[in-house]
């Protein structure tokens, strides 16, 4: 045990006689993978808290689904004329209507259809969005998913010939609608119903 202690007394006395480079050669030969890991941790974390902190809630989510990829030009007229007639479901002052597009042909083989064929189930999954607009494919598509049949009540569907799609409301509550959200997701759904009315009247 005396000599363990002699070899610390050493070591530090030792350590003390570094210059400042050699001291950190020192810690970073010995510690350099805590410093990466502490390292990765604090940036993982920061990114996270900044992105939920700066996240945009939308007061409405809308799925566009067809089989060709409408322009963006196209969609970014339908928010900004949807946005008009709506009301602020998320008490941020602004109004703001979201509409993602989704654009893939089942019948058309393509590698890129397993990729939005995802990022469908994980958009119809995560229930944030309350109004779809679709081609007869994509309505398949939604009844084959148990949106338009099973899990959701559908209160409205309806053909637009302006559009030459179909345009659908669900009142699901997926999970993340518990708790203190449900207010807000209530209100996107009452968006979603004033958007229904503004097609098809």
């Amino acid at each position: 045990m005396a000599y363990i202690q002699k070899d610390k007394v050493a070591a530090r006395e030792a350590y003390k006689k570094l210059t400042k480079p050699e001291k950190i050669g020192h810690l970073w030969y010995y510690y350099k993978w805590h410093v990466i890991v502490t390292l990765f941790v604090v940036i993982a974390a920061s990114t996270f808290i900044y992105g939920v902190v700066t996240r945009v809630h939308p007061d409405l989510t809308i799925l566009y689904l067809t089989r060709q990829p409408a322009p963006r030009d196209h969609i970014a007229a339908l928010e900004e004329h949807f946005a008009l007639h709506i009301e602020d479901a998320n008490n941020d002052g602004r109004l703001r209507v979201s509409i993602m597009p989704i654009s893939f042909d089942l019948n058309q083989p393509n590698p890129d259809n397993m990729i939005m064929l995802q990022r469908l189930q994980t958009q119809l999954v995560s229930g944030d969005a309350k109004l779809f607009i679709a081609d007869d494919m994509f309505l398949d598509r939604l009844e084959f998913e148990g949106v338009v049949a099973k899990s959701a009540l559908i209160t409205n569907r309806e053909y637009i010939e302006q559009l030459d799609l179909f345009v659908v409301t669900s009142v699901v509550y997926a999970r993340n609608t518990r708790g203190r959200h449900v207010e807000r997701h209530e209100r996107e759904h009452e968006n979603a119903e004033r958007i229904f009315k503004l097609l098809t009247e």
